[in-house]
């Protein structure tokens, strides 16, 4: 299964909204099987940007960690979130996840410049 980004962010704004430490909430999003809701969340707990479990072969999340609030400060802005996608798209259409978050970065620095 190849890896969404969308669906990356999806999750951890979702996660954010909904942070349920005390009470993990099942993870759905309209639009995504629950195969790949399930494989993204694992890609997401393997990184440490998030915590949660699979409880009745369902994905539940706790919260994020300090590195999906870190990502997802970057990425939350459509503006910043576009711009980097458009970037990766017009190079190949492809990238890394670190160079994805490098390039968050690169794109909220610039959007926060102050003349």
């Amino acid at each position: 299964m190849k890896r969404d980004m969308d669906l990356i962010r999806k999750i951890l704004l979702v996660t954010e909204e909904k942070d349920s430490i005390y009470s993990p909430m099942p993870l759905e999003i309209e639009g995504y099987t629950a195969l790949e809701i399930l494989y993204h969340f694992n890609l997401l707990k393997e990184v440490g940007f998030i915590t949660g479990q699979i409880m009745d072969a369902q994905p539940h999340v706790y919260t994020l960690k300090w590195e999906g609030h870190n990502f997802l400060d970057n990425a939350r802005n459509e503006t910043i979130w576009k711009k980097t996608k458009e970037f990766i798209k017009e190079k190949g259409d492809s990238a890394s996840f670190q160079v994805v978050v490098e390039l968050l970065k690169k794109f909220s620095l610039k959007h926060f410049e102050i003349e």
